[in-house]
């Protein structure tokens, strides 16, 4: 068993589609299928239930989705390490992770802004799950995390940095395109694209605590994997999908176009994660910059 084959794993058990999956991957179709194949072989279980429509994971699967991913971020962590040991003693390295959700474009600046006022400072940067997140702060093992949830009940400190509206995300020929709001009850008369709880939890998450905010019971037809599927799903005209006002059109992929969500006045917060025993200098620096962004949002 490699890391390719676990990273290969990854990307079709979050996409559920093999085709996207190797989209995502760069990789022609064949090689990933034969390489899933391969893992199952060398496993000695079935990973994945296919038809000629769908793709699922299976018990087994779903329990190596979880365990592959807690290996792809210590072998990234370990690669972090060594290549940090090899760093010479002016050029610090700030660790930070990113959970899904996490506004993109406001995750851009941030970093555009520890570049120009810290050159010298190499931001490493990782995905993570929330609870990997707070592992690995807890353990020290990284300086900082942001992430769609606070971590007042693990034991770790956490400061509100980010604010963000929801808005709908549509396909650009969509009937509703005319109106320059969209309420919850005019986008829920449509198909609605969420997320998935388990391959997406924040996004999820953020999604389920704004409908609870809402009078108005809604059904999501369809769950994303994550931010890139509902995006394609949305442009391919299977629905309306939901975001975050801070992620601007000219990010989105073209044929798609948002709108604000009329009379939600739910906001996502994204929070800085830290240890209980405070913050490096640097740390506290790009925490600045992001409260920053924030009060310029």
């Amino acid at each position: 068993m490699e890391l390719r084959h676990l990273r290969y794993f990854i990307s079709v058990a979050e996409e559920l589609h093999f085709g996207r999956a190797a989209l995502r991957l760069h990789i022609e179709q064949s090689p990933l299928s034969r390489a899933i194949k391969e893992l199952e072989s060398d496993l000695g279980v079935q990973l994945l239930e296919r038809s000629t429509r769908t793709v699922n994971l299976t018990s087994a699967g779903e329990v190596l989705l979880q365990e592959a991913r807690t290996m792809i971020n210590g072998a990234q962590h370990v690669r972090e390490r060594v290549h940090a040991a090899a760093q010479p003693d002016n050029e610090p390295v700030l660790r930070v992770v990113v959970t899904d959700g996490v506004a993109q474009p406001k995750l851009m600046k941030l970093l555009s802004q520890c570049r120009v006022s810290t050159p010298a400072l190499a931001v490493r940067l990782q995905d993570m799950t929330a609870e990997q997140l707070q592992e690995s702060l807890l353990n020290q093992e990284i300086d900082l995390g942001l992430s769609l949830r606070a971590g007042d009940e693990t034991g770790l400190c956490s400061q509100p940095v980010w604010r963000d509206k929801v808005s709908l995300a549509l396909p650009v020929d969509h009937a509703l395109c005319s109106l320059e709001s969209i309420s919850l009850e005019q986008a829920a008369a449509h198909p609605l694209i969420g997320y998935d709880g388990k391959l997406c939890p924040e996004g999820y998450r953020a999604i389920e605590l704004m409908l609870d905010t809402q009078a108005l019971a809604v059904q999501l037809t369809i769950s994303a994997s994550g931010h890139e599927e509902m995006l394609l799903r949305v442009g391919a005209g299977y629905g309306i999908g939901f975001l975050l006002s801070s992620h601007p059109e000219q990010f989105l992929p073209p044929g798609i176009v948002t709108r604000p969500l009329k009379g939600c006045e739910h906001a996502v917060i994204t929070y800085a994660l830290f240890h209980p025993t405070g913050v490096s200098e640097d740390a506290l620096q790009l925490l600045k910059h992001a409260r920053q962004i924030g009060l310029l949002d």
